[in-house]
């Protein structure tokens, strides 16, 4: 070694400079241990979202028989009601019926017929009346009978037909447009007294 080249100084680390270097390597490299940890309380939610989520789609089909069910077990066909307000539950309109009739009613019927059609019978002192009113305009009477005399009365702007023999009229018909009625009594009745049960329909 030539005279004029010096050996280099040798480093002396003091313990504030140590301390330094220290802070400067944890804030370079963070534990990345720590920065994975989840809470517990994250996967606990998780897991009760995901019970409920499961539940509900095997409850999906339970609820929509049921449902369907219920629905089927009101409006089935033929099926007897217990009252008017339940018989237009099960068929979706509001129903109109006679408040005036040839005999008092003691014993009154309510059924739902199906494909939008009901029928209320009212039996008394030996005689019976069948009312139907069904959505169309077609004719719900069913009556397969050949009547010999047929005559129309205006009703609130309605033309009724009735229909019988010589001794009187037993049934009528009409259709406002949205809806069909019938009636058919047991014992036939002239004209004017038909006008009267006609026009206490509402």
């Amino acid at each position: 070694m030539n005279k004029d080249q010096q050996a280099p100084e040798p480093v002396h680390v003091t313990p504030e400079l140590s301390s330094k270097d220290s802070e400067n390597e944890n804030r370079q490299v963070p534990d990345r241990a720590e920065r994975k940890v989840i809470p517990f309380w994250w996967y606990a939610t998780l897991v009760i979202c995901l019970t409920i989520l499961l539940i509900g789609i095997l409850k999906i089909p339970e609820l929509k028989a049921y449902t369907l069910g219920a629905s089927t077990q009101l409006s089935a066909p033929h099926a007897d009601m217990d009252a008017l307000n339940v018989l237009e539950s099960a068929a979706g309109f509001p129903i109109k019926t006679p408040k005036a009739l040839p005999f008092k009613s003691t014993e009154t019927s309510y059924k739902y017929l199906g494909a939008g059609m009901i029928q209320v019978v009212y039996q008394g002192s030996g005689q019976t009346a069948c009312w139907r009113q069904s959505l169309g305009a077609e004719n719900n009477s069913e009556e397969s009978n050949d009547y010999s005399t047929e005559t129309s009365l205006i009703i609130s702007g309605q033309a009724v037909t009735l229909k019988g023999r010589e001794n009187g009229y037993v049934l009528a018909l009409w259709t406002d447009g949205t809806y069909s009625y019938s009636l058919s009594l047991s014992e036939p009745l002239m004209a004017e007294k038909w006008y009267d049960i006609l026009t206490s329909v509402s």
